[in-house]
């Protein structure tokens, strides 16, 4: 008569009781939930920032590309429609940052 082999799964049958808790964890799991089903939309509004960030480099590069001689070549410049890219990014960044420094600051 030759032994029974027992499969093993991954999981075993009863959690250890370190696992034990995570199923009271409701919140976790709804922050989860709601994250994952807000990924569509934040991706549509990623897609939109983008199409504006294009539009707005090919309109820099149509009125100010090739128009300024630097003789240090910096990269934010209208030239190519990567460096244009870039330049409109750069300006969106300084802007948020200049908002945020203008802020009051609050002391509790």
């Amino acid at each position: 008569m030759t032994p029974r082999l027992r499969s093993r799964s991954f999981f075993p049958a009863e959690p250890p009781t370190s696992w034990a808790h995570y199923r009271y964890w409701k919140a976790l799991s709804n922050l989860v939930n709601s994250l994952t089903n807000s990924i569509q939309s934040i991706a549509s509004l990623l897609l939109l920032l983008f199409l504006f960030m294009g539009i707005f480099a090919l309109l820099g590069m149509q009125v100010f590309g090739a128009r300024f001689n630097n003789a240090d070549k910096s990269r934010s410049n209208f030239d190519t429609f990567f460096k244009s890219v870039f330049t409109v990014f750069q300006v969106l960044q300084r802007a948020h940052g200049e908002r945020e420094q203008k802020r009051p600051k609050t002391t509790t």
